[in-house]
């Protein structure tokens, strides 16, 4: 079955990524202070399956390793809107960009000569660290219930919400 149907199918279809510990500490410090406040991620990837879930689901739950960290789940959150393709010319980018991180605020949309453009902008609310990390290999994918492979990277993945 295509992924797209297994979206369709599944409310409980969760999201799972990695970002680094800096970016997804001020996150949690932010919810902290208000758990409402959304806040504004990038991907050099285009998050079409992510996409398709808010748009049928409404807001997801997103987990997070962090990068260059252990294969551990160690905070989640909730993904609210995802903006694919982003131009800085678009109004809704331009304000979107006004809720990164304080670290990430002056990255733009990555437009330096020979780096990676921005594909996605992803926005969440209300990031956490988990009490009881865990590792990503438990979460099952949403296409065929298999877990994440354990070199996964960078991109993203549609799970199952725990």
């Amino acid at each position: 079955m295509r992924l797209e149907t297994q979206v369709k199918q599944n409310s409980h279809c969760a999201i799972f990524s990695r970002n680094y510990s800096e970016h997804l500490d001020e996150a949690v410090e932010i919810s902290n202070n208000n758990p409402r406040q959304i806040i504004t991620f990038r991907s050099s990837v285009v998050w079409s399956s992510a996409k398709k879930a808010i748009e049928t689901h409404g807001q997801r739950k997103i987990y997070f390793a962090t990068v260059g960290d252990s294969n551990l789940v160690r905070y989640e959150g909730n993904l609210e809107r995802v903006e694919l393709n982003p131009e800085l010319n678009l109004q809704t980018v331009q304000e979107l960009l006004m809720y990164c991180t304080e670290s990430t605020r002056e990255e733009g949309l990555w437009e330096e000569v020979g780096k990676v453009k921005v594909k996605t902008l992803y926005v969440i609310s209300n990031c956490q660290k988990i009490n009881s990390p865990f590792p990503f290999t438990h979460l099952r994918k949403l296409l065929d219930a298999s877990p994440i492979d354990d070199n996964f990277s960078y991109s993203y993945a549609l799970v199952y919400e725990i």
